[in-house]
């Protein structure tokens, strides 16, 4: 179904999924911590609309 989420949703989750290949598999580079504090910002956010959407649809 579209439109349930947001579309930042979904940038948001791909943006993160694309930062965990790039650690794990491409460099060994760390992560600024800035970037590492928006990431587990933005997916908190992600789980708890998800959470939300569970809620209602019970």
């Amino acid at each position: 179904m579209k439109g349930i989420f947001p579309k930042e949703l979904s940038r948001d989750f791909h943006k993160a999924f694309e930062l965990r290949q790039v650690s794990d598999y491409k460099t060994f580079k760390p992560v600024l911590i800035e970037k590492a504090q928006e990431t587990l910002s933005k997916a908190s956010h992600f789980v708890e609309t998800v959470k939300e959407y569970l809620k209602i649809g019970k």
